[in-house]
């Protein structure tokens, strides 16, 4: 069994070397060595910086509310 460490950095190069976003790179590692998407979301959320990175992609994408847009003023 992989560790966080080493999974999140598989992830981070192959998303580098093929250029797709980290989601997309997860998805495809977990159809290539037959991991479950699960297993793969319980490594991500050990490793800040990749959850932070794919925070960053999903608000770019717009599949994440992006709260800093609905700022409200204190009263």
């Amino acid at each position: 069994m992989i560790d966080s460490i080493n999974f999140c950095i598989k992830i981070e190069r192959f998303a580098n070397e093929k250029n797709l976003q980290i989601v997309d790179a997860v998805v495809h590692y977990c159809s290539e060595n037959n991991m479950e998407v699960e297993t793969a979301a319980n490594l991500i959320s050990k490793n800040k910086k990749l959850m932070q990175v794919l925070e960053i992609e999903a608000k770019q994408n717009r599949q994440l509310k992006d709260n800093t847009l609905y700022a409200t003023l204190p009263v």
